[in-house]
């Protein structure tokens, strides 16, 4: 039943946005999540690209004043909370998953592992001292950007989308890391 759920709701999300790269990003909307550079780079992203970001919090308000400021409305949406058929839903459709967190408050970021189950290519940020960067290996699994630079997060995000043949690479690699440390089996 769970996997007509998400099929379902994967189906109609991607008709929705059937002619967009999508770049996906979950987190209470907090300070150090780093939501707000993620909106920063979406400025220099192209017109085929949409930027997703669910969660909710205190930050709500200010992350949606940075995308009115910017006329960012129909290149970022933010979708409060969702359900988490709903985020395996978006998982399944982004082309990639991006973590900006930017201090070590982000200890592991288990969402990259959930992305992962779909061979999706990570955009994560170098967190010192933070699980996030055994996670995702840069270069291997998707990128690693310095934390608080939206133009190094949106030239990566770019660089992915882009060379379709280093796409399918860490699309690949972003699998086998999954199943050979995530896994039981």
């Amino acid at each position: 039943n769970r996997n007509k759920v998400i099929k379902k709701n994967y189906l109609k999300l991607q008709n929705k946005y059937k002619k967009f790269n999508i770049i996906y990003s979950i987190g209470r909307l907090v300070k150090y999540k780093g939501f707000k550079y993620l909106i920063e780079a979406s400025k220099d992203l192209d017109q085929n690209t949409r930027v997703i970001i669910a969660g909710d919090g205190q930050e709500f308000k200010s992350l949606s004043k940075i995308i009115l400021e910017n006329n960012l409305e129909k290149k970022v949406f933010l979708l409060k909370e969702i359900s988490h058929h709903d985020h395996l839903s978006y998982l399944k459709l982004c082309k990639v998953f991006c973590l900006p967190s930017i201090d070590r408050s982000e200890a592991f970021g288990i969402v990259l592992i959930e992305a992962m189950t779909f061979s999706k290519p990570i955009i994560s940020t170098k967190i010192k001292g933070s699980g996030i960067n055994w996670v995702n290996v840069d270069q291997i699994t998707g990128f690693k950007v310095p934390i608080k630079d939206p133009k190094k997060l949106s030239f990566n995000l770019t660089k992915i989308i882009k060379d379709k043949n280093n796409y399918k690479k860490m699309s690949i690699n972003s699998k086998k890391r999954y199943q050979k440390f995530f896994t039981s089996n």
